[in-house]
């Protein structure tokens, strides 16, 4: 048995198609399909009550095997009208058949008549919105945006009351749509809405306290009404200064400076304007934590440095200056200037973090900030000195082992580190391999390059492949290297 299938249902517009046919779609079986308004004799000639308005004829392929037909558009519809729809397919004979039967609902018209005013209930704001019925819809879909967005969801109706989200002092646009099995209607949008609020409706009676860096904290009682409050403070001095604006009924704030009597005033207002004020006075708190200026080193030693710091204290004064040496202390300096602070007893070659902190004559403590850390690096400790370990006696015939030659060469690594110069790479040399003039020059070229630390300077110059090397020579570089102070 054929089936009609109405798809793709608007206001006044349908698509349908036919499936289930008794033969393939095609030229040799049928003329045309169309879609009407009633059920008519199977196998009459005459046409069919095809909807007023007309329904697009559909016509077959010449060849084709689906037992569906091409697509369809009937118009003429009114918008959310309830239609009984009535297939009809003409056979190749021009004979007309029923091809199934469908109910359908045309969607909803465009939506008319939107508008609304909002309102007061029980202290608590509502925005009341109305419109025309529109024909066939079952549900109106409304959602607002401006100062808070919110969707809702009504029967078939033409009012309602949105409470959701709506505050006072808010501009809210609405957006009504008719819906119903079938699909939405055209929505209609609102004006913006303001929701007017009332004056502020009584005093915030205010509480005062003072606390540590120079913060004042105030609360008050709740004023009906008031989505905001204005806090201010002044002295004697200075003009009155806003500290907050603030939707809650507590703020802490900080005020300039120390020890002062501060009026502090608080203003309930909304978007309608402002209530009535309070007032109290306050005492902020006597205190002047000291800072740091300057704190940087000085001296590095290998095992010591010294550092200076200097600060100021706009109360009571610095009393002194600690020290301490990643995190632990290590010592002070009384005064309240600039003052030096030698770290001892340090590791060689390493690397410290370095504080300071002033105390006040109040026994406050400096806070910690980006000046009050260094960093310092003690100096590698100097060599010991070098001695052969077996005599170089000048004119006379000496051994020298690859063990002594090594470690003459490792030491010069250890005072060229010790000034700043990186290793020379010195060959390592092996048992029984005589120090030939390459390896000597090694030596030297190594020791030139601290030259300029030398306290006596008697590096021998370089030899040549064949050039005999004196004991001399060896005592005069070992003189050189252990000069260097």
């Amino acid at each position: 048995m054929a089936t009609l299938n109405v798809t793709s249902i608007g206001q006044t517009a349908v698509q349908f198609y036919i499936s289930d046919l008794g033969s393939p779609w095609n030229s040799s079986n049928y003329k045309k399909a169309a879609m009407g308004s009633s059920m008519i004799t199977n196998g009459q000639t005459n046409d069919p009550p095809i909807y007023s308005g007309g329904a697009a004829a559909v016509y077959p392929p010449t060849l084709g095997t689906s037992y569906t037909t091409s697509w369809g558009d009937a118009t003429g519809f009114t918008a959310g009208n309830l239609y009984n729809g009535y297939g009809y397919a003409q056979a190749a004979n021009g004979s007309w058949y029923n091809a199934g039967s469908v109910s359908f609902r045309t969607k909803p018209p465009n939506l008319t008549g939107l508008s609304g005013y909002s309102g007061v209930s029980n202290g608590n704001p509502y925005v009341r919105l109305s419109w025309a019925q529109a024909n066939g819809a079952t549900q109106y879909s409304i959602t607002w945006t401006g100062t808070y967005s919110g969707s809702a969801s009504v029967g078939a109706q033409s009012s309602a009351d949105i409470v959701d989200t709506i505050v006072f002092g808010g501009t809210y646009y609405f957006t009504v749509t008719p819906i119903n099995a079938s699909g939405s209607g055209g929505s209609q949008t609102t004006n913006g809405i303001f929701v007017s609020i009332p004056l502020p409706s009584g005093t915030p009676f205010v509480s005062l306290s003072a606390s540590s860096n120079r913060t004042i904290n105030a609360s008050w009682t709740a004023v009906t009404y008031a989505t905001n409050y204005k806090v201010t403070y002044q002295r004697t001095g200075i003009t009155e200064t806003t500290a907050d604006n603030t939707a809650s009924t507590s703020v802490s704030f900080q005020v300039d400076a120390e020890y002062k009597q501060y009026t502090i005033k608080v203003t309930p207002q909304n978007s309608s304007g402002s209530g009535t004020p309070d007032s109290k006075t306050v005492w902020s708190l006597d205190e002047t934590a000291p800072s740091i200026n300057t704190f940087f080193v000085t001296e590095e030693l290998a095992n010591e440095i010294t550092v200076y710091s200097s600060g100021n204290d706009s109360g009571s004064g610095i009393a002194e200056y600690r020290f301490y040496q990643d995190g632990s202390y290590r010592g002070k300096t009384v005064g309240s200037g600039g003052v030096y602070f030698t770290y001892k007893d340090l590791t060689p070659n390493h690397t410290y973090t370095l504080d300071v902190r002033a105390v006040d004559q109040v026994n406050l403590l400096s806070p910690e900030t980006g000046i009050t850390k260094i960093y310092g690096k003690t100096k590698y400790a100097r060599p010991q000195n070098f001695e052969w370990l077996s005599p170089k006696t000048s004119g006379e015939s000496f051994s020298l082992t690859a063990y002594e030659w090594n470690q003459f060469t490792a030491r010069i690594d250890l005072f060229r580190q010790y000034k700043g110069l990186n290793a020379y790479g010195f060959t390592t040399i092996t048992p029984n391999t005589p120090v030939y003039a390459w390896i000597f020059n090694q030596a030297v070229n190594g020791l030139s390059g601290l030259a300029g630390y030398m306290g006596t300077n008697a590096i021998p110059p370089e030899k040549n492949t064949g050039d005999s090397i004196q004991a001399s020579l060896f005592t005069n570089m070992v003189l050189s290297l252990n000069s260097i102070p």
